[in-house]
């Protein structure tokens, strides 16, 4: 991903809202992990499926706070990235390359 990003994407195409949009996975699955934590037996071991999602140890407002604290880090890293991405030079020249094949292909 790293190098399809550096060697074939055009510098300066990310956006500060792909920041957000990319915490929008994370999201799903802490709603999909504590759902089913709380719909799991408790006798079950592994109900929660990150020792930082355990409402069991942790309570609700403690979970939710591991979870805000992920979430601005991951969050912090995105707009690293997209700043990044701002200041890297064009490896690939002025075009992305994989688009820049037209509708002939390859020749």
């Amino acid at each position: 991903m790293v190098l399809d990003w550096l060697l074939l994407t055009r510098p300066g195409a990310l956006r500060w809202r792909h920041a957000a949009q990319w915490l929008a996975a994370p999201g799903a699955y802490l709603l999909f992990a504590l759902i089913r934590g709380a719909l799991v037996s408790p006798d079950t071991p592994t109900r929660y499926t990150y020792p930082f999602l355990d409402v069991t140890a942790h309570g609700y407002l403690g979970v939710l706070t591991n979870a805000l604290v992920l979430g601005l880090a991951f969050y912090a890293l995105g707009l690293a990235l997209v700043t990044a991405d701002r200041f890297r030079p064009a490896v690939a020249g002025r075009e992305n390359r994989i688009s820049s094949l037209g509708a002939g292909g390859l020749k």
